[in-house]
């Protein structure tokens, strides 16, 4: 699910409320092996919606403006593009550079492992 949202975010991320949900839950549907009922009973629960509450007033808190939206020790790392298996700067309109948190295999090269490396830890 956390792929193809991300690889969608174009058809959602504008949407609000109920239309978002619905567009959500239509996604699930699309997918083998989600149990829909149970992604709608979780998109309902209480505790769920307590937690996205707690995690919105951080992001407020913080001036977050948006999802995604990535920090590691306090640098916004969400907008960050790769085109060819490099970095390239965010404000790059070519149509093949993707955000670094499209892919798992990239946000693991260019973010992950750096961030590890930087604090000491071997990978």
């Amino acid at each position: 699910m956390h792929d193809t949202l991300f690889e969608n975010r174009s058809s959602w991320v504008e949407l609000t409320g109920t239309a978002r949900t619905d567009y959500f839950i239509k996604l699930a549907s699309d997918i083998k092996g989600i149990n829909v009922d149970k992604f709608k009973s979780d998109l309902e629960n209480p505790a769920i919606r307590k937690k996205i509450d707690y995690d919105m007033a951080l992001g407020k808190k913080d001036k977050v403006s948006g999802t995604p939206a990535m920090y590691i020790n306090g640098k916004d790392i969400g907008n960050q593009k790769v085109l060819d298996g490099k970095l390239v700067d965010s404000n790059n309109n070519d149509s093949n550079a993707n955000y670094v948190w499209t892919k798992e295999d990239t946000f693991e090269k260019f973010v992950i492992q750096p961030a590890l490396k930087n604090a000491g830890i071997s990978y």
